[in-house]
């Protein structure tokens, strides 16, 4: 495209930008998160724990508030002096914002980080879906672990194979049918013992479905001024 500059014509320079919606390595936080104040705690040491929990918060499991690195893994990753990192997270114990979970990981007790977090459910979400992602969720929990985060494009894949709820297979009376479509039956007899973390829910999706979903790569969005 040319343009007149005066009596000049000249070249128009065209910029090209893409937006990249992150993946992985990426924190949620609300903004509740800014106007929470711990009562009687000083200005300076409330700081401190706030920037400590945002520096946990960057090292948990994609999209969760769980970690399971051990504190001298902390220390190291985040750059923390042991000593330092030892006394806040002790205090962040204490005060019943940072628990210890089976399998030697800690999770962030904080509602402000639950956007997007493994509790949260899309706007317009299907009660089928929700009801087999809890399930999933209950069963990790029974063993110890912290769930996967919820993604909407594997819980379809399962509720294509498993298309009724629990109160649908209670009202047939019908056991044989009820074990097999039953998801919370289902993992128990199909799923090998938990031993570690399950970082995404393709895992259930192979257990349950016996296929090896892969997700749509989505292309990458281009604008032109």
């Amino acid at each position: 495209m040319w343009v007149n500059a005066g009596n000049v014509a000249k070249p128009k320079t065209k910029n090209f930008y893409k937006i990249q919606i992150p993946t992985y390595n990426f924190v949620m936080v609300s903004r509740s998160f800014l106007n929470w104040h711990i009562d009687g705690m000083s200005l300076k040491e409330e700081t401190d724990i706030k920037g400590f929990i945002l520096l946990i918060k960057s090292i948990c499991l994609n999209n969760c508030n769980v970690t399971f690195y051990s504190l001298r893994e902390m220390a190291e990753i985040l750059n923390l002096c042991y000593s330092t990192l030892q006394k806040l997270m002790t205090r962040c114990r204490e005060l019943g914002i940072i628990e210890s979970i089976k399998g030697g990981g800690y999770k962030i007790m904080l509602e402000h980080f639950d956007i997007g977090n493994t509790g949260y459910f899309p706007k317009g979400t299907q009660s089928l879906y929700k009801e087999i992602y809890n399930t999933i969720s209950a069963y990790c929990k029974s063993k110890g672990f912290a769930p996967p985060p919820y993604k909407g494009e594997y819980i379809s894949q399962i509720a294509a194979k498993y298309p009724y709820t629990q109160n649908d297979l209670e009202q047939t009376k019908d056991k044989a049918f009820i074990m097999q479509h039953s998801v919370s039956y289902q993992l128990e007899e199909r799923l090998p013992p938990i031993v570690k973390p399950i970082k995404s829910l393709n895992y259930f999706v192979k257990v349950l479905t016996n296929k090896d979903y892969h997700p749509p790569v989505k292309g990458q969005h281009k604008f032109i001024m």
